[in-house]
């Protein structure tokens, strides 16, 4: 019995990701993509026991931080250019009533709130066989009213983003 708690509580705790806080910067507007296992990327940073993404005005963070899947604990703020942060809100678009839903939500938020909209999204770009998979976290940023038109970030995008990341570090 001693050995199944023990395993149960270790398989528990593993199922929690590193806690995380996303830098964005202020007044920016649309998908933030993280892309996970990047050798040039961002070099890790921690601050009091949380992964630092200080995501660029692009929207797209290149970092060398290993992708994590589990439970998230993620805060978003943005950041001023004189690094002051202003916490940012969470809202989830299932919370917003639309001629399809079934069951309507009687306290719907205001459209016109601005927050972070599904964070924790997981994808790939490329499959297993891809020599240039790249493991991504993604979420948007403004209104409910706005999302339909964020654009998403294609794979031309990311690779020119990415020579021009490498071309600063030289």
């Amino acid at each position: 019995m001693g050995i199944l708690l023990a395993f149960v509580g270790y398989s528990w705790t593993r199922s929690f990701t590193t806690p995380e806080t996303y830098l964005i910067p202020s007044g920016y507007r649309g998908r933030v993509l993280v892309i996970f296992n990047q050798l040039d990327g961002q070099k890790p940073e921690l601050e009091r026991g949380r992964r630092i993404y200080h995501i660029p005005s692009s929207g797209v963070l290149f970092t060398q931080f290993a992708d994590e899947q589990g439970f998230i604990d993620q805060q978003y703020y943005y950041r001023t250019p004189t690094g002051q942060r202003q916490r940012l809100g969470v809202l989830n678009t299932r919370s917003f009533n639309e001629e399809w839903t079934t069951v309507k939500n009687a306290n719907e938020p205001p459209r016109d709130s601005l927050a972070v909209f599904n964070p924790g999204t997981m994808g790939t770009f490329g499959d297993a066989q891809d020599s240039r998979r790249r493991v991504f976290l993604e979420l948007s940023v403004g209104t409910y009213n706005e999302l339909e038109h964020f654009k998403e970030v294609s794979t031309d995008r990311l690779d020119s983003l990415q020579q021009a990341f490498r071309k600063s570090r030289r």
